[in-house]
């Protein structure tokens, strides 16, 4: 054989030694902490590196002798393969060039609350959420309907109440991590009751494969499905209908309410026709008091802040989001979440991907 042979066969043996390596890590870091083995983990880690080093050994020699290629491979077509599988073996190495830091990233990875500490009132972040916030309300209250229409109001709903979206997203991102932790392979679907002009449901799309409004008022609907498709929001549709009467609450993994109902009865009434039909382990976010001191009696179990989950007792919930806190904090658009990477060092992005981690 050739020099170029020989480092070609050596190559392709060097990256196959990598796959299994990376699977050996991965097989280890998908255990939970107090089962997985550190020394195992070291010793794979240090042979990672090691096969890489390798590697890039390999694809500077080659450098130094491509120009020996036609000489070594006389039939054109022979030589250009050769030179494809070298150029592709080089961005392996530079895409790939900060893959043991994800790894090391994962194994360092310790719990994280679900909710951020809360920052100063007159902090830096403070203010300038507070200046985001405003003009998002500003958006919205634009958004909507001059008035409610009367069939709404007489069947006691409120007219479109803004959450700060800095609060939204707290919430819903406790909940992306609570189903994160699940790792289950079903796409994500959320659902706010009593969507409003849609604002919620279009930032809930950032997170969840499917994203859908309920609204009872027909003008709130169309306007909403109006700002939805400017958007253009492809995982999000609203429904207009009576939440009262909704039959779909199964559906959904995660929903949204924030008191729609004008009267504690219509809101119990609500409350009581959710938690009748959500299936158990649905993650619920309901920020507001009233729900909070009628969780125990609705068959619900605080997880954390605003998040709970129907039909489980404190030691499901509690489970729950300590799985949850071991979750990484990054958001991964649901188009690429379960879109499978390709390569020996595939197990490792699809596990960030999974997990919540950064995949640089």
């Amino acid at each position: 054989m050739t020099n170029i042979a020989q480092l070609r066969a050596k190559a392709e043996n060097t990256e196959q030694q990598i796959g299994g390596c990376v699977r050996d890590i991965v097989a280890q870091l998908v255990l939970p902490g107090d089962q997985r083995s550190d020394p195992e983990l070291r010793s794979d880690l240090a042979r990672l590196i090691a096969l890489r080093k390798t590697l890039k050994q390999i694809d500077r020699d080659f450098d130094r002798q491509k120009g020996d290629v036609d000489r070594a491979y006389p039939n054109r077509a022979a030589a250009a393969g050769v030179r494809r599988f070298f150029r592709e073996l080089h961005q392996r190495v530079w895409v790939n060039r900060n893959i043991v830091q994800m790894i090391r990233t994962l194994i360092a990875a310790g719990p994280r609350p679900l909710y951020p500490d809360p920052t100063p009132a007159h902090g830096m972040l403070a203010q300038q959420t507070e200046v985001t916030d405003a003009v998002f309300i500003a958006l919205q209250q634009y958004l909507q309907p001059e008035t409610q229409a009367p069939e709404a109001a007489a069947h006691g709903c409120f007219p479109d109440i803004s959450l700060l979206p800095s609060r939204f997203a707290e919430h819903a991102h406790a909940a992306y991590r609570v189903m994160l932790a699940r790792q289950g392979d079903r796409p994500i679907r959320f659902l706010d009751v009593g969507c409003g002009c849609g604002v919620k449901v279009l930032s809930a799309s950032i997170l969840f494969d499917q994203a859908d409004g309920l609204e009872f008022d027909a003008g709130y609907a169309a306007v909403a499905r109006d700002f939805l498709a400017r958007s253009d929001a492809g995982n999000c549709n609203v429904i207009q209908g009576d939440a009262l009467a909704f039959d779909g609450y199964a559906d959904y993994d995660v929903i949204y309410f924030f008191r729609p109902m004008m009267t504690d009865e219509g809101l119990i009434a609500l409350e009581d026709r959710i938690l009748n039909h959500a299936r158990p382990g649905t993650v619920l976010i309901a920020p507001y008091g009233m729900f909070h001191d009628r969780a125990a009696d609705l068959d619900c179990a605080h997880v954390a802040g605003a998040v709970y989950l129907a039909g489980c007792d404190a030691d499901e919930a509690r489970a729950q989001r300590e799985k949850a806190e071991y979750m990484g904090q990054n958001i991964v658009p649901p188009e690429h979440r379960r879109r499978a990477a390709k390569g020996v060092y595939a197990p490792v992005r699809d596990l960030c991907r999974a997990t919540g981690f950064p995949v640089s």
